[in-house]
């Protein structure tokens, strides 16, 4: 290693990380890799959970990318100098760009494009805490707090210039986000199909997904089957940006201009905003990301509703999208939906949503057969509608009841029956995923009817929880209880007629 260089990530133990037996121990990229290869389920210690989807994105694409330049169909078993060899290829037996620190700034460093001598000088803002580089836009400072690691390690550095570099959207004037979203106050959302909750399996069954997809993404995006994989190899001075048609389709992006360098009181980021956006030519987000889940109208984009069961069957059962990490392989023992991201506002975010779906073994196979996917989806969106029924039609009436006294004529602030109408969603919620799974195979009108006495059911539960806990004058209690449980049940025998709830 040149005396300029320090922390090369292939080499330096820098990645802190927890096994399946508890114990703990430092490793370099390319042992991680390794344990990865072999299926081992670990945990990243320092890693937070915003960084869970960018850290692994980057370890299955450099993983891909490695692969396939070697002629290698799949991650599966290779140990930890087969990876070395493999990242080195992928930079001409370089160690600088896998390296944390280069203090010449014409060489590439990890994430860290080179730049021209006379460049140097633009780089002039500074920031000494790792966190501050993150991709959380936190100015008020409640759910996440900034500059909150005062003696930031490497292992920080690294994760936070993962998550700049690859999951970054606007934040400003010059400041751009990246090319795998649907704008710039929109985020890369992580959806995909697992073997399961763990990285080890997964990590090998998305490597070769990247694999198998190529052929496809080269003639649906037009990218180059030589083109630029790893884009902080490419010398960058913010003011030109790499077409679509240059670039590999596994891709590791870099959006901001910025190196770390060594000082006497230890590493800082020192970076600058562009006048060009690094990649240019992709329309709604759609790269093929592996992740993403694409649509007519662009990728897939977060809202601070999360992955509420309305949003989760819609992307599980591919309705209206598609999401190559959700194609079925047939080897999955224990599959799981799995959904993450970061959902943005403008200049705010509105919360990191995460959610688990175990798929039933029997159903799994199915999912992979288009006809009893939509046969699927249908049966989940007819259920989605009758919870709105009941929410909106059944539910809510009675709710503004009882909060007006009883009362016909007076009306209710809607933000007061709202948390009720919410508590019933989050119900539904619970218990959405195992009933329709169980109703695949049950007769169209029997599982409906099944379904929709669940909902009353849940419904008159809430609303027997509200006449428990919204403050009422005992000279009117009666009519309000009265007048609420009668909305009930009448707006229920209106909107599903001849079915029996109240047993």
């Amino acid at each position: 290693m040149t005396s300029d260089v320090s922390l090369n990530v292939l080499e330096d133990p820098i990645i802190g990380v927890e096994l399946a037996d508890g114990s703990r121990a430092r490793e370099s990229l390319t042992a991680v890799l390794a344990r990865c290869s072999r299926g081992e389920e670990l945990e990243f210690t320092a890693l937070q959970a915003h960084q869970q989807h960018g850290w692994y994105a980057f370890l299955v694409q450099v993983a891909a990318i490695a692969c396939q330049r070697a002629s290698i169909s799949g991650a599966a078993d290779h140990d930890e100098m087969q990876w070395r060899e493999m990242l080195l290829e992928l930079t001409s037996g370089d160690t600088r760009p896998w390296s944390l620190v280069v203090d010449d700034w014409t060489q590439p460093a990890l994430l860290q494009p080179p730049m021209a001598r006379e460049r140097f000088a633009d780089l002039e803002r500074v920031v000494s805490e790792a966190d501050v580089l993150d991709v959380l836009v936190t100015s008020k400072n409640f759910d996440v707090k900034s500059t909150r690691i005062a003696a930031p390690t490497p292992e920080h550095w690294l994760y936070a210039l993962v998550s700049l570099q690859t999951m970054s959207g606007y934040t400003g004037p010059t400041y751009y986000g990246i090319a795998r979203m649907n704008g710039g106050s929109a985020t890369r959302v992580a959806v995909g199909r697992a073997p399961g909750l763990g990285w080890g399996r997964r990590f090998v069954r998305d490597v070769e997904a990247w694999l198998r997809e190529r052929g496809r993404l080269l003639d649906q995006f037009g990218f180059s089957d030589d083109g630029l994989a790893l884009l902080w190899l490419v010398p960058w001075d913010g003011a030109v940006s790499i077409s679509h048609e240059e670039l590999d389709p596994f891709f590791v992006e870099v959006c901001r201009r910025i190196r770390l360098q060594r000082t006497e009181r230890g590493i800082v980021a020192r970076y600058k905003g562009v006048e060009e956006t690094r990649v240019a030519g992709f329309e709604g987000g759609a790269t093929g990301d592996l992740w993403s889940a694409a649509s007519a109208d662009g990728i897939f984009t977060l809202s601070g509703r999360g992955f509420d069961y309305e949003i989760a069957q819609k992307l599980l059962l591919q309705a209206d999208y598609r999401c190559a990490a959700l194609e079925a392989t047939g080897t999955d023992e224990d599959p799981w939906f799995i959904a993450r991201g970061l959902a943005r506002g403008q200049g705010k975010t509105e919360g990191y949503h995460e959610r688990a779906i175990p798929i039933p073994r029997q159903i799994a196979p199915r999912l992979g057969v288009p006809s009893e996917r939509e046969r699927l989806a249908q049966l989940s969106t007819s259920r989605v509608q009758a919870a709105d029924v009941v929410r909106r039609s059944v539910l809510y009436p009675a709710i503004t009841r009882l909060l007006v006294g009883g009362r016909e004529k007076q009306k209710a602030r809607s933000d007061q029956a709202r948390e009720w109408t919410q508590a019933f969603s989050a119900e539904v919620d619970r218990v959405f995923f195992d009933s329709l799974f169980a109703a695949i195979d049950q007769p169209k009108e029997e599982a409906n009817a099944q379904w929709q006495r669940r909902l009353l059911a849940i419904g008159w539960a809430v609303l027997q929880r509200a006449i428990n806990s919204v403050p009422m004058a005992g000279a009117t209690r009666w009519r309000a209880v009265t007048a609420a449980e009668s909305m009930f049940a009448g707006c229920a025998a209106k909107n599903f007629p001849g079915v029996r709830w109240g047993d």
